[in-house]
């Protein structure tokens, strides 16, 4: 058995119950030391399982450990089921029983604890692989199945699982607030307010107990009041471990659920009541107190939570200690017991040893296990606290009697307060309950905890230092003798009492003594004394001190005069102490620092804002006579002398101070690194420019207060440093919603592009400048009412390769025009160098390639690719923008007269295929433009032009010119003639012919009278007369005709053609047989394959050919024919398949299919003459592949809220049918240059849910800003260009950040839609947009009117006041 002192009571009997035997013995421990891993067990006395009451035992449930022989097995084993159902394990004899028994389930009986494999092989030492659990089912004979698993070899160990209780009894929870007690003479009272209640802790007579009747705690707290090193493990209910006494002294893991086997603890009044007891946080102003707690400041011992009950349920027991053990517990508290005397689990024993060799953690070697002796009241055997490997308690009240439940016994180790609460419930013990409150319980397990709150002081007096048997030989060695208040109990209630006290007066004793001491100071100036302290720990009779250097240089006692030291240096100084057994020395080496001079300084401030000033004061020691100060990143930098003058930093950023003094040639530097912390500027919203790269920037009511009602403010922002840009990143932002407005350009001022407008709390973001100086402007517009904190931002500069990009005031200028190139590169630009091809300009007004924004004349039509290199310090970008510039001829000029026609010197009459315009007299300068009459030309054709005169008649002459070369100038090849002009209705003709090298498309004719005048110029001045401009469609010859001599009367006909949308059937046709089907085209798309389906007439002996002018010159050429096939006769058909070219023109162009008799030909032309057949043309329309796109937008006029908008009306209901909101143009505009419009589509439906998709044409393959035009609302452009290269493509107008600016307006359900009330559409909705809508109003006018801003079918005062918002709000369109 165990060693206990010769002074204690006898040790305890070990029953030999000799009625059967089937548990394995193992020899007890016979020492307090243990080797490392050595696995030591107690006592197993034998056990007669048949004398074991049945309520004892828990049904369904046997525990068996397997031989070790069969560990192999069992590692690699399968366990699987029989065919009745029941385990098998593998093994014969132990599978025939489970059959017999029907087992159904097994589990490892330790798999909780297995589950940290840290610890592995230690479990496998202890043999906890070996151990299962069988589950049979309800009504199973345990005691014969134990039994019967007992005999065979296999089995080492076969039992049953014994039932357990609690060994308290609660009673209403209750809590007293701050009773009187007599705490004369204590040097440490708690604070908690019902301390006074907790008699158990210092007894002074309260609820009519015996003065003394207690541990005495308070004088054991002024040794020590808990350690958080020290780790005791509650096996109980789970804690509350939130409870205000008990979480700040929680093991920071909690604890473990045996139960559920998972982390969640769940609370019980009896585990909590238990750990407040050992730990309530003592000294917090709260609740209760604890014994080992701490002093308030959160450094009580630590406590575990090991549930093994919660309610009627309960599990685990086994297992928690070798829980607690591998995680550094060194108490295992345990307040409960078997239900019936005389019996234990094996497994549980086992853990106890497990618990007592293993735990400990850091603080002792080994565990100690401490149990509560039960309630029986009676001298019962009550496992496991009449187990040796347990220290266990009993219970007295607060007279120092034992409590009338107490189990008593020899076998008792020790007695402590447990309470009596069956006369008055305060005489129980008082601690923690569960949700926050507190109460008096009852019982040994209300003793228990004390006992192990001393034991948790002891190690908290002494980590790292005691063995268990040290531990629980001071327990029961200082005990009060209560056996003359207890003589019927004589032997049996322990050695006595537990005192606290008396427990760490022993412990004091295994403190060796250990030599500690400190300065008063370890830095001197020379001449100076210095003071020292011994620190020693525990009892001392002797001190000898060495202080080599020093005057004196040597002391003998506790407490030596000051040092004085002469000389710089370094100084060792020892001590030496003794106990009169044993000694210790501690020295510290250089340990004492003399010099002349010891510098140190203080600064007024160490955090400021840039622009700040700090001041510095010199607190150098030794008296110095020279000062040099640094301040790097402040002005001044240096100063010396001892008084240096406000330093003022300037920037943001953390600081370095220096200052070396010096005396008689000495010197001494201190530097305080990173001492100064400089802040960005605060700089609060108002009209004005700054320059800065580094602020804080807030609203006019800055960091702290609300902007203000009514303002209006512009504030420009310029970066301090040369090639950077600014950047605002707002970290807050909160405006009135759409009455409040912040707006952000990309420039000097609001004339440049705006980045975005915002309100709400939807803020900005991080905004950048790409402008070319880097700046930023920011306005800020306020209404009258209502004001909110506003916004926080930072204001800094980056620096960054510059990106290339620039577009032109005129893209499409003629020869002559002056247009510029405009710089938009992003990222501050130092320099630029531009490259234009071909190279027929000129740099006008000074600029040159090098300028910024250079001045061009072109010279020369063309088309003309630009180049632009930019550069910064950062680095090198250039964009190449191919045919960027289209110059066209010089304007034609216009002619001019100084009398003109009014003396009858004017054209009465041109008449050319479409044209025929009669005219009279026209006012000075006698010149109109009639571009709006067109004749439609073919080259090669000859034609007749018909003209008459005024009332002159003979006295003008009249010239006409083509511009065939369509260069805008009228040269002398082009001039058709002079012809005398007759006087009306007189006229005269002039034949041409269309030269073959004439341009296809429209040319300018000129028509001029001039009286007197043979030879006229076309744009000289003359006296009388008049000019007239039209214009001609040049085109290319026409298609041929094919010729049939019969045509089609004998069945040589085509009856079927099938390409697309073209399915024509047709029969026979009259002669000359050909026919032009321009009713019905096919659409084909570049590089796609099509079959082309043909049927034929009656007759046999036919052929069908077709061609497709893909090159669109008006010819069918041999590689345009699609095929030459034997015509079927109808209803046969037959196919032709074909590929468009890729580089087919784009465009509307022409199918032909002819049918012919060929008896005598071969494969034919497309224009062959034929004796019968006939032919067939269709138009035919070719385009790149078609791309869809879907657009979803509201527009605020028409907007009802829930995702969903209004029909527009006119003055009889809905304009358009059901689902349709309204119109609006949809337009792609070219992504490097916004001004040109690649596409737009007009009249596109709108549904009301805020969706239109369309088709557009394959051309666009590229990335397009989109742009939505409504009829009364803000043009609004997308984010970004949005890419055609794959497809479907979408754009998202209702999303902020997927519109140019930001430019939506966010209404109350949070939606965004675009600003209406843009009438004029000029792109600013202002007064503008208001005159009208007020105009309409006021006439009361109705129906589908772009004045009626919200499509109610009726201009009135709602549609103002969506314009007036608006208008108010500078609301105005964004794009690139």
């Amino acid at each position: 058995m165990r060693n206990i002192l010769s002074n204690c009571f006898p040790v305890r009997n070990v029953l030999n119950i000799a009625i059967l035997t089937f548990i394995l013995s193992w020899p007890l421990s016979g020492s307090s030391a243990k080797p490392d891993g050595a696995v030591i067990r107690g006592e197993r006395p034998p056990v007669d399982i048949l004398s074991v009451p049945q309520e004892a035992i828990e049904q369904g449930i046997i525990r068996i450990k397997f031989s070790a022989a069969l560990e192999n097995l069992l590692d690699h084993g399968l366990i699987s089921s029989n065919p009745d159902g029941s385990v098998r394990f593998g093994i014969s004899g132990v599978d025939q029983l489970n059959q017999q028994f029907g087992v159904v389930g097994v589990k490892k009986t330790f798999d909780a604890a297995l589950q940290n494999t840290k610890y592995a092989e230690r479990h496998r030492q202890w043999g906890f692989h070996l151990w299962y659990d069988l589950l049979v089912p309800a009504g199973t004979d345990i005691r014969n199945m134990v039994l019967a698993y007992a005999s065979i070899n296999e089995i080492q160990v076969s039992e049953p699982v014994y039932r357990k209780e609690h060994t308290g009894y609660k009673m209403n929870p209750q809590f007293l607030t701050s009773p009187e007690g007599d705490n004369t003479g204590l040097t440490f009272v708690p604070n908690d307010p019902s301390y006074n209640e907790q008699w158990h802790y210092h007894n002074t007579g309260q609820q009519g107990g015996t003065p003394d009747a207690d541990i005495d705690l308070p004088e054991a707290w002024d040794i020590v009041k808990g350690n958080s090193d020290v780790i005791v493990a509650v096996v109980d209910d789970g804690i509350d471990y939130n409870h205000p006494d008990l979480v700040s002294n929680m093991w920071p893991g909690v604890g473990y659920n045996f139960i559920t086997n998972s982390a969640t603890i769940v609370p019980g009044n009896h585990g909590t009541h238990v750990a407040g007891t050992i730990a309530a946080n003592t000294g917090n102003n709260t609740g209760v107190s604890g014994i080992a707690g701490g002093d308030g400041s959160g450094n009580g011992v630590r406590l575990m939570s090991c549930q093994v009950f919660d309610g009627s349920s309960n599990g685990g027991f086994h297992t928690a200690p070798v829980y607690a053990a591998d995680n550094g517990a060194a108490i295992s508290q345990n307040s409960w017991a078997y239900t019936v005397a005389g019996y234990y689990e094996q497994a549980v024993l086992d853990a106890i040893d497990y618990f007592n060799a293993n735990g400990g953690g850091t603080v002792l070697d080994g565990g100690i296990t401490i149990f509560a002796a039960g309630n029986t009241g009676s001298n019962g055997i009550i496992y496991p606290g009449y187990y040796s490997g347990s220290l266990t308690v009993a219970s007295t009240n607060n007279q120092d009697v034992k409590s009338y439940y107490s189990t008593y016994g020899t076998w008792i180790d020790i007695s402590a307060p447990g309470g009596e609460t069956n006369v008055i419930a305060s005489r129980g013990v008082l601690s923690t309950l569960t949700n926050g409150t507190y109460g008096f319980l009852q019982g040994t397990s209300m003793a228990c905890p004390h006992v192990s709150g001393v034991a948790a002081l002891i190690v908290s007096l002494l980590p790292g230092i005691l063995s268990p048997d040290e531990l629980r030989d001071i327990l029961v060695n200082t005990t009060d003798d209560i056996y003359a208040l207890n003589p019927t109990y004589t032997g049996q209630l322990g050695s006595g009492r537990l005192n606290a006290y008396q427990a760490l007066l022993l412990a004091q004793q295994y403190i060796v003594p250990t030599a500690a001491f400190s300065a008063s100071s370890n830095l001197g100036c020379t001449g100076s004394a210095i003071g020292f302290t011994d620190h020693t720990l525990a009892p001392v009779t002797s001190w000898t001190w060495s202080f080599p250097g020093g005057n004196p240089s040597g002391f003998s006692g506790q407490y030596p005069p000051p040092i004085q030291y002469s000389s710089p240096g370094l100084y060792d100084v020892s001590l030496t102490v003794s106990d009169g057994v044993s000694s210790d020395t501690e020295t510290k080496t250089s340990y004492i620092e003399i010099r002349d001079v010891i510098t140190d300084f203080t600064a007024s401030n160490t955090s400021i804002t840039g622009g700040g000033s700090v001041t510095f004061t010199d607190l150098t020691s030794c008296n110095p006579d020279s000062w040099e100060w640094s301040f790097p990143g402040g002005t001044p930098s240096y100063y010396s002398g001892q008084t240096p003058p406000p330093v003022v930093y300037s920037f943001s950023g953390t600081y370095d101070v220096s200052l070396t003094a010096s005396k008689n040639g000495s010197s001494d530097t201190k530097t305080q690194t990173s001492l100064i912390h400089v802040a960005p500027p605060q700089v609060n919203m108002h009209t004005g420019i700054i320059t800065t790269c580094e602020a804080l920037f807030y609203d006019s009511g800055g960091p702290s207060g609300n902007y203000q009602n009514y303002q209006n403010h512009v504030l420009t922002i310029y970066p301090a440093s040369a090639g950077t840009a600014v950047r605002l990143n707002f970290t807050s932002f909160f405006l009135q919603n759409n009455f409040d407005n912040l707006y952000i350009y990309n420039g000097t001022s609001t004339s440049d592009p705006l980045l975005g407008s915002f309100t709400g709390q939807t803020g900005p973001g991080t905004i950048t400048s790409s402008h070319y100086t880097g700046a930023l402007t920011v306005r800020f517009q306020s209404d009258c009412c209502g004001n909110n904190p506003g916004w926080s931002a930072t204001i800094s500069c980056f620096s960054a390769p510059p990106i290339a990009d620039f577009s032109t005031t005129n893209i499409t200028p003629a020869v002559g025009e002056v247009t510029m190139l405009l710089d938009q590169s992003a990222n501050v630009p130092a320099s630029w160098n531009w490259s234009i091809s071909p190279s027929s300009f000129n740099y006008l007004n000074g600029t040159d390639q090098s300028a910024r924004n250079p001045e061009i004349q072109f010279t020369a039509p063309g088309a003309y690719t630009i180049s632009l290199e930019v550069s910064n310090d950062m680095g090198t970008n250039s964009i190449i923008r191919t045919e960027y510039i289209i110059v066209s001829p010089a304007a034609s000029c216009v002619p001019a007269y100084s009398t003109g026609s009014s003396a009858g010197d004017f054209i009465s009459l041109v008449q050319l295929e479409g044209i025929s315009n009669a005219s009279g007299a026209s006012p000075l300068p006698s010149y109109t433009d009639y571009s709006n009459l067109t004749a439609n030309l073919i080259k090669g054709s000859s034609y007749t032009l018909t003209l008459s005169g005024g009332t002159q008649g003979a006295a003008n002459t009249i010239a006409v010119w083509i511009d065939y070369n369509q260069d805008n100038q009228f040269d002398p090849s082009e001039k058709l003639g002079n012809v005398a002009l007759p006087a009306a209705p007189g006229t005269t003709d002039l034949t041409f012919s269309i030269p073959q090298q004439a341009n296809n498309g429209t040319a300018i004719m000129r028509v001029r009278a001039v009286r007197e005048v043979s030879e006229i110029d076309p744009c000289s001045l003359y006296s009388h007369g008049e000019t007239e401009d039209y214009r001609v469609l040049i085109s290319p010859v026409a298609y041929c005709e094919p010729s049939f001599d019969n045509g089609s009367i004998f069945g040589n006909y085509i009856s079927l053609v099938q390409l697309g949308e073209i399915n024509n059937i047709t029969g026979a046709t009259p002669y000359p047989s050909y026919t032009y089907y321009d009713g019905v085209t096919a659409n084909l798309n570049l590089g796609s394959e099509y079959t082309l389906t043909l049927s034929a007439g009656t007759n046999s002996n036919n052929y069908m050919s077709a061609w497709i002018d893909f090159n669109n010159n008006s010819e069918f050429e041999e590689s345009e024919r699609l095929g030459f096939i034997s015509s079927p006769e109808s209803p046969a058909t037959e196919t032709i398949t074909f590929t468009v070219p890729e580089n087919a023109a784009v465009g509307t162009t022409r199918l032909r299919v002819i049918e012919a008799y060929l008896y005598e030909y071969s494969e034919y032309g497309p224009c062959d003459y034929f004796p019968y057949g006939e032919a067939e043309d269709y138009p035919v329309n070719i385009s790149g592949s078609s791309k869809s796109i879907q657009i979803t937008v509201f527009l605020e006029g028409l907007y009802e809220g829930s995702a969903t908008m209004n029909q527009a009306n006119n003055e009889l209901g809905p304009e358009y049918e059901p689902g349709i909101a309204d119109q609006v143009t949809v337009e792609f505009h070219n992504a490097a240059d916004y001004r040109i419009i690649e596409h737009s589509v007009s009249n596109v439906n709108l549904g009301t849910n805020g969706q239109l998709s369309m088709i557009l044409p394959g051309f666009l393959n590229g990335s397009y800003y989109v742009t939505i035009r409504h009829r009364n609302s803000l043009e609004t452009t997308s984010a970004l260009p949005v890419s055609f290269a794959v497809g479907p493509v979408s754009a998202d107008f209702t999303d902020q950040a997927g519109v140019y600016g930001g430019n939506l307006l966010q209404m109350t359900d949070g939606a965004f839609v675009i600003y209406g009330g843009d009438v004029n559409q000029d792109g600013a909705i202002d007064t503008a947009d208001m005159t009208p809508v007020d105009n309409d109003s006021g006439n009361y006018l109705s129906g589908y009117l772009v004045t009626d801003v919200n499509g109610d079918g009726v201009v009135d005062t709602a549609d103002m006041t969506i314009v007036d918002n608006n208008s108010a709000n500078y609301i105005q369109s964004a794009h690139p």
